[in-house]
This record gives C-alpha cells, structure tokens and sequence, in this order.
C-alpha cells in the first residue's frame, strides 16, 4: 500500500506460493533461529515503490507500529516476510534494532 505502483492485497496463501526461502539469522533479543518466509525486496519490488518513496511502514494486527528507511530495507538482501506457526507473518530485519523485527504483521506501507 502506499506510495507504490502495484498495490498488492496478499494472504498467508499466497505468499506461501512464491517460493519461500529458509534462511538463519540472529534475531536481536532470541539469538540465532531459522525464518521461512518471502525476501521483503521480492515483495517491495512486485509492489514497485514509487522513486520518492522513503520509508516503509510495518503494522501489526494488535496496533504496533514501526518505520524503517527503505534504503535499510532495500540494502538487507536477507530481510524477510517470515511465516509463524500460529498462522501470522513476522518481520525479520537482520542487523537491525529489535524494534523492526514486528510481529503478527498485516499491514506494510510505503511512503
């Protein structure tokens, strides 16, 4: 959503069809755990953010939110969409601060 060419409406079903990867990455607060889940530069490229966009905003289904600098985002080749088991997406932000690393997301914006 957003500044964004392709506006994309995704279910867990649907991102579990593009091809996930499995990767390991040190979560700031867990240590090193192992993500399943959709590179966030696929997604944001399918989306095509708009030259003067940003930021890119993550919301979670309980209200939190938090913004990361889409230049962060699009120089992490590993940041991912994760799949949780309870059926929820997670962020996973490797090298940045555990704030960025949301949970229960449902909602990404760029501006």
């Amino acid at each position: 959503y957003g500044d964004v060419l392709n506006k994309l409406t995704l279910t867990v079903d649907n991102l579990e069809g593009m091809n996930p990867v499995e990767i390991e990455a040190e979560h700031p607060k867990k240590g090193m755990q192992t993500y399943r889940g959709i590179y966030l530069n696929d997604l944001l490229n399918l989306a095509g953010p708009d030259s003067e966009a940003t930021t890119l905003v993550m919301t979670s289904s309980d209200g939190y939110t938090t913004e990361v600098p889409l230049s962060d985002v699009r120089s992490c080749p590993d940041c991912l969409i994760a799949f949780e088991d309870d059926g929820t997406l997670s962020m996973v932000m490797v090298g940045m601060q555990s704030n960025f690393w949301a949970k229960m997301v449902n909602f990404l914006e760029v501006k």
